[in-house]
This record gives C-alpha cells, sequence and structure tokens, in this order.
C-alpha cells in the first residue's frame, strides 16, 4: 500500500490537486436514499415498509401490547426512513406511530422481562393518561420532559438551521405538531448519534473542537423520556423565543461579494451534478482573507460548496472547452490549485479566522466555485455568492493558512472482507507548524478513522477519532486551539473499510474489488488538515510559503523513488543482458 510518506509520481500534479482537496471545507450534507441511487447511477429502490403497518397492526388485534418483534423492528426500520425524507406515518403501524422510543421498541421485543420494563414506555404512547403514569413511575417522581420546555429549547440549538422550510432537511422541525410526528425518529437518531450530525469521538483528541453540534447523555435521555412519556406539549408559555433566522450576511456585509457569472440550471431529475464555476478575482491587489460566508442560491439543491483559488489560468481554459456555464468537477477542481477558500454545507458555522490569522487571494488569480446540486425532484436555478471579509490595512495578517493531507493513493480494498485497514501518512513535516482544523475523507465503504500525529521524540498527539463514519456527513472539526507539530512529525490516518454485501452503504451487487479513485463508488482515505507556519510573520516579510514547501517536499521525493525505480529497472536489463550473453 503506498502513502504518502512513500510517494509515488502519480501523486504529483492535476491527480493530487484534484483529490487532497475534495474536503478541505465543511463538506456536509443530507442525502436521502434516492439520492444517492441517483449518484450512484442507481433506480431508486421502492419503500420497503409498504404495508408493513397493516399487517402488524392486524396481527395485534385490538390490543398492540405486548409488541411483537415484527412490530418493533418495523417501526425502527420506518423511523430511519422517515428521516430520509419519508413521513413516519408511511411505515410505522398505527398502533406505534404515537410515538414509542427505539429503547422501548428494543426491549418489548427482545424478552418478556424487557418487555415488561418497556410497558410503560409503550402504554404512554397509547394514551396521555398513560404517558403521565407511565413516566411518573419510571422516573420515580422526577418531572416529565414537555416539548415547550424541553424539547423545543434543543431543537432550535442543534435541528432549525437545517429543519426549517427552505432548507436542504427533508421536513421542519419548528412546531409541536413537527416534534410530534417525527418523535420516535427523534428519540431514534438522537439515540445512535446520527443527529444531530456531529461525528467525532467525545473525550479524544489533544484539545476539543469549536462549534461541536454533538448532544449529551442528558440531552438524549431527554429526548428518549420524552418520547416514552407519550411526547407531552407542556405549557406553550414555557417555550423559548422563536428563532430568528438572519435573511442577510451573518458575519456583516462583506467587503467583496463574488457571486456565479449566471444562475445555473438544475433538472428535475438525474444524477448529482458537480459543477466548477470560474470567476475573476475582481481585487486590483493581493488580499488578505479573514472570514468567507457563502450564501447558497438555492439550498434546496445546493448540496455542498468548496472554495479555490488559481493562478495558472487552467481553469478558465476548461471553462471555455464546455458549453455550458462552468464544467464539469467530478471529486475536485481538476486543476493544480494555489490554495482553498473554504467552503459550505448545510448547517455550517460561518465564522472568522483566528486573530492573525487569514488566507491570500494574489492578485490576477480566479475564484473556482465547486458546487454539487442534488436535484430535488423539479426544475430548480441556483446563483451562489460569497462574501469575503478583508483584514484591514491596519491589522494584517501575520500567518497564511493552508490545507494539506495525510493520505494513501494505492490501496485495494478486496470483495467480500471487512475490517480491511489503510493507513495514510505524510511525509516528515518539513518545518515546525500549527494545526487549526481537521477533516477525514473516505467514501461509501469507510467504517471508522483516526487521525493522529506522531513526534520525532515518540510522542503521539491524538486529533480525531470517528468511530461511525457517514459519508453523508463530511465535517471541517475547527479546533478550539492551535495543535503544534515540530519539524519531522509525521501525521497519520488510519481507516477501515467493510467491502461485504451486508454493508449497508455497499454501493454495488455483488461487491467488486475497490481502488483509489474520485467517483463515490471508488474509495478514498485522506487526513486533510489545516495548518500555519509556526512563527510565521508576513508582516515582517516573510514568505507565503507552507503550501510550497508541502508541495515541492512531495514533488522531489516522488522524483527520488521515481529514480530509484529507472535505476532498478537499468540494473535489472543489464543483468538479462549478461545472462543472455
Amino acid at each position: 500500500m503506498r502513502r504518502f510518506g512513500l510517494p509515488r509520481s502519480s501523486i504529483i500534479g492535476t491527480v493530487f490537486g484534484a483529490s487532497a482537496v475534495v474536503g478541505l471545507s465543511a463538506v456536509y450534507a443530507f442525502v436521502d436514499p434516492d439520492g444517492l441511487d441517483r449518484l450512484l447511477g442507481q433506480a431508486p429502490s421502492a419503500s420497503s415498509s409498504d404495508g408493513s403497518g397493516a399487517s402488524c397492526c392486524s396481527a395485534l388485534g385490538a390490543s398492540p401490547v405486548p409488541m411483537p418483534e415484527a412490530c418493533a423492528l418495523s417501526a425502527i426500520e420506518a423511523s430511519d426512513a422517515s428521516f430520509h425524507g419519508e413521513p413516519a406515518e408511511a411505515g410505522v403501524p398505527s398502533c406505534c406511530a404515537t410515538g414509542v422510543s427505539r429503547a422501548a421498541l428494543i426491549a418489548s421485543a427482545s424478552s418478556p422481562e424487557a418487555a415488561e420494563g418497556a410497558s410503560g414506555a409503550i402504554t404512554a404512547a397509547i394514551s396521555p393518561e398513560g404517558a403521565e403514569i407511565a413516566a411518573v413511575a419510571e422516573a420515580g417522581g422526577d418531572r416529565v420532559p414537555t416539548f415547550s420546555a424541553d424539547i423545543a429549547p434543543m431543537l432550535r440549538k442543534h435541528c432549525q438551521e437545517c429543519h426549517r422550510p427552505g432548507q436542504i432537511a427533508p421536513f421542519p422541525l419548528l412546531s409541536y405538531e413537527d416534534a410530534r410526528k417525527h418523535g420516535p425518529d427523534l428519540a431514534t437518531v438522537t439515540l445512535d448519534r446520527r443527529m444531530p450530525p456531529w461525528l467525532a469521538a467525545p473525550d479524544f483528541g489533544a484539545v476539543g473542537f469549536r462549534h461541536d453540534r454533538s448532544l449529551t447523555e442528558a440531552e438524549i435521555d431527554t429526548f428518549q423520556a420524552w418520547v416514552d412519556a407519550g411526547m407531552p406539549e407542556g405549557d406553550p408559555a414555557d417555550l423559548p423565543p422563536s428563532p430568528e433566522f438572519s435573511e442577510g450576511w451573518t458575519l456583516g456585509e462583506p467587503d467583496v461579494i463574488i457571486e456565479m457569472p449566471e444562475p445555473f440550471e438544475v433538472p428535475a431529475g438525474g444524477l448529482d451534478i458537480h459543477r466548477c464555476f470560474v470567476i475573476p478575482n475582481p481585487l486590483p491587489e493581493d488580499a488578505e482573507i479573514i472570514g468567507i460566508e457563502y450564501r447558497p442560491g438555492n439550498p434546496r439543491v445546493v448540496h455542498h460548496i468548496l472554495g479555490y483559488i488559481d493562478i495558472s489560468g487552467a481553469a478558465r481554459k476548461r471553462d471555455a472547452q464546455d458549453e455550458l456555464a462552468g464544467y464539469e468537477c467530478q471529486g475536485g477542481p481538476m486543476i493544480d490549485i494555489r490554495g482553498d477558500l473554504g467552503g459550505w454545507a448545510p448547517g455550517a458555522n460561518a465564522d472568522f479566522l483566528p486573530e492573525g490569522i487569514g488566507r491570500i487571494l494574489p492578485k490576477g488569480s480566479d475564484i473556482v466555485v465547486q458546487v454539487h446540486y442534488h436535484p430535488s425532484g423539479k426544475p430548480e436555478t441556483d446563483l451562489t455568492r460569497i462574501g469575503l471579509h478583508l483584514a484591514p490595512k491596519s491589522s494584517p495578517i501575520k500567518q497564511a493558512l493552508h490545507w494539506w493531507a495525510a493520505g494513501n493513493m494505492e490501496f485495494t480494498i478486496p470483495k467480500g472482507q471487512k475490517g480491511v485497514e489503510v493507513v495514510g501518512d505524510t511525509l516528515p513535516l518539513p518545518c515546525d507548524v500549527e494545526l487549526h482544523a481537521v477533516s477525514p475523507h473516505m467514501h461509501l465503504l469507510g467504517t471508522d478513522m483516526t487521525m493522529f500525529a506522531e513526534t520525532p521524540s515518540g510522542d503521539r498527539i491524538d486529533l480525531i477519532r470517528i468511530d461511525r463514519w457517514d459519508f453523508n456527513w463530511q465535517l471541517q472539526y475547527m479546533l478550539e486551539r492551535p495543535v503544534f507539530l515540530p519539524a519531522g512529525s509525521v501525521v497519520k490516518a488510519v481507516a477501515h473499510y467493510d467491502n461485504t454485501a451486508e454493508n449497508p452503504n455497499q454501493p454495488v451487487s455483488p461487491p467488486v474489488d475497490v481502488h483509489f479513485g474520485d467517483w463515490t463508488t471508488d474509495e478514498m482515505c485522506f487526513g486533510f488538515f489545516a495548518a500555519t507556519k509556526a512563527g510565521q510573520d508576513l508582516t515582517r516579510g516573510d514568505p507565503d510559503d507552507l503550501h510550497l514547501l508541502f508541495r515541492n517536499q512531495l514533488r522531489d521525493a516522488s522524483e527520488r523513488l521515481e529514480q530509484e525505480r529507472r535505476s532498478r529497472g537499468t540494473i535489472a536489463e543489464d543483468a538479462g543482458e549478461a545472462g543472455r550473453e
């Protein structure tokens, strides 16, 4: 398996430039099952829950307690389906639709003893009176959670940025009726930590993360207890103030607003679209960017956005060769980039970089905006804009932020195997650096990834661990404070993959051997990280050269490796000729 620590020439140039920046920013979004099928070029599958409600409830007869295993599993599966855009009632039996948490369902199906312990929760779901009695009995007299006092504040804090009209989530979570309708789903996906989207394992890493959207154990328990209690509304007077979502720029009016050259028409259906739009940098001199805010023109179809800087003119040439606006760019900008401009995905938090840190936008450059579109079922248009906040002349930046990756581009995941380990790494870092963010990246077969650094002295510095990878939610994790890595340190990404038919994310049937590649049905192993050069002070005239140091180091190592290969080939040829003589 070839890693960045043992590079090869094909890593250099376009391939690396296209691949190593795929996940440079907040690449996470909601994808429903049909959308994923479209992404993979497959026909959407029919719902497996059709009719399950009737058959389950008829099996129950007039009394839904105790709940048979088939009913419990049907409700759990339908709970999963409803969070992918289907109404809960489509698959949840009517006896279950009033709200039973996943814990109660599983308990009721597992054994008589467990069923007895869960009977209070099931009774609570059948009648308001049962809800109050069961909740008080199970809580030992503690207060029963209500929507108004307990659930609404959590939805506002963690969910409503995406779960509101006009955003990419498939249903709103603004009112009591919204929450009641999806109550069992909320209990399931919060218990499983699938929602809110935050994959980083708690209590791992040298430092924590900013904008941590994960739920505490107490918050998860509150969702469970509320559903088990029958989802009471409570006193509307206890509701928090109505959320106010900014219709303008979150960071304030930008210094520069850049938008796509023209609206892009997104068809009603078909495969997902990856399109790169080339926008000339309008600024007359080099600019220092300290804040970036993306405004998708149509959040219903914009899956995510990434921004890049091109100083070569290659993006313009690709644009000119394509009849449509922009050019197709599955997997990345398909050019050798100079730097990045972050990105956007649903729920992303626009923010300023730490004081003294920024990105350099050279004059005469092009801004390449890659937009991933997800067809919504009807024709749509999008005109995405980007707001740039520049460092004031009185307070110039001292350090330039750049992204790099620990990676592996030569590996095979054999068909039928699970737990396949792939290790990606960097070459020893060419200088002292400070890390500010990390972003693991794999495709559909990935199951987990751990990123850490090893220093020359042998110390290990943990960065992030994801125990259950989710291709649909790829986050950029901003560190609470910088992590210093001395020169010679190696950043590593250790990933595992499941290429069996039992993997629910398996994109092909039957499974086939999978290799590195840009397409979703290929695989990747990258641990991206954002870094600054330690001690750099651009105001003293220090060069903005961290990105070049990384690239030149990789290029030189690849050239040495190629020379060694050629030398071995020459020796082998000489030996063969000597044998023939």
